[in-house]
């Protein structure tokens, strides 16, 4: 930051520091001292600028005393500068910036340079998965325009992509396994969510009208809430549905309405959470992996092939899962347990091409057919 004096404006050392290192960093060839102290702000004050000998003197008596003067004090106010130089040379080395010098011979002119793969960070080398994942981040953080870090976030991430993408290889972003939030969404499931969690801590009944996928339709729903979590940018409440007098899980982008929290009895709780509950049970449990009822049978172990491609998000989605994982030849093998078909067909769907099923044929014929039902109603 400048600071004030009597003679004009001064440079602050951390601004002149900036400035130095800048300067030096935008050169090729290293700088002689007189440049730098003719062009880097800090080194050439207004105060401490040199005067140049004659033109505004006369070369009478007085004018030759004013010159000798003038001479004199320019030569210990560029002493001075030079002093200032050494001291932020030493600062700068001291903080990892390297300041070298270059003697002037024949061929070179000398001067000061920095060495700039001395102190600057390692090319980054991003793997497929990666560039992949921070494409994922950078639409989903650009749907979410209430961020107080959107700014900074996307402008790291368009410099990552950027520089990490060769210019011989075309962009793919357009065919990238994108999640979008769904922007005109989040108020809503922002407001139900605080809701939700005071409702909660307080044990206080919510009600409010749910879109089931299973059946495909809106009803009522009155729940003791136990908690929620967040899982693959999706919001989750966990609670004991009093109708189906059983715990389910409920995604909040699917809640129709306002959730309204039971005004009753204030101060007093509406339920108590069952004895040793744990939200952390529920984060891993994936829609198949569990039946309607505690009593649910399991259908079948599933055999599903995912090539490269989309492994990558699959495993994101199984991280907490109880499934089993092999790998083969251009792609990974997953077991995983099935109680319930439907969920599992409808995340299938979104892998395309990428997900196979192996086994059993059932599982495979009846992705075979949601696929060709969804094809008849679009065409």
């Amino acid at each position: 930051m400048a600071r004030r004096t009597k003679t004009g404006d001064r440079v602050g050392r951390i601004e002149r520091l900036l400035n130095l290192v800048a300067f030096l960093l935008r050169e090729d060839e290293p700088v002689p001292w007189f440049v730098i102290r003719s062009q880097v702000s800090g080194y050439n004050d207004p105060d401490e600028s040199e005067t140049t000998p004659g033109g505004k003197y006369s070369k009478d008596g007085a004018g030759r005393a004013a010159e000798s003067a003038a001479t004199y004090t320019a030569g210990v106010r560029s002493s001075a500068a030079r002093r200032r130089f050494a001291r932020d040379k030493e600062v700068l080395k001291s903080l990892g910036i390297s300041i070298e010098y270059v003697p002037r011979n024949s061929l070179d002119t000398g001067g000061y340079y920095i060495r700039r793969e001395s102190f600057s960070h390692p090319a980054i080398h991003l793997t497929a998965e990666h560039r992949r994942l921070l494409a994922c981040l950078h639409t989903t953080a650009a749907l979410e325009s209430n961020s107080p870090v959107l700014g900074p976030l996307l402008s790291a991430l368009q410099k990552l992509r950027f520089d990490d993408t060769p210019y011989d290889v075309p962009r793919t972003d357009d065919r990238l396994p994108v999640f979008k939030l769904g922007a005109d969404e989040q108020p809503s499931v922002r407001a139900n969510l605080a809701a939700l969690i005071n409702a909660a801590r307080a044990c206080k009944i919510v009600t409010f009208y749910y879109h089931s996928m299973h059946r495909d339709d809106v009803g009522r729903r009155a729940v003791e809430p136990y908690g929620t979590f967040l899982r693959e940018g999706k919001w989750y409440l966990v609670g004991r549905c009093t109708v189906k007098q059983a715990i389910r899980l409920f995604r909040l982008d699917r809640i129709m309405t306002q959730v309204q929290v039971n005004r009753g009895n204030p101060g007093r709780a509406d339920f108590k959470r069952p004895r040793g509950f744990r939200l952390k049970k529920y984060l891993g449990v994936l829609p198949w992996e569990k039946g309607p009822k505690p009593e649910t049978k399991k259908l079948y172990d599933a055999k599903i092939t995912f090539d490269d491609e989309v492994w990558w998000m699959a495993r994101e989605s199984l991280a907490a899962s109880t499934c089993r994982v092999s790998a083969k030849t251009g792609g990974v093998v997953v077991s995983m347990p099935v109680y319930r078909e439907e969920p599992l067909i409808r995340w299938l769907l979104k892998f395309g091409p990428h997900a196979v099923v192996t086994s059993p044929k059932r599982l495979r014929n009846l992705l075979i057919d949601t696929v060709k039902k969804i094809r008849q109603r679009h065409t």
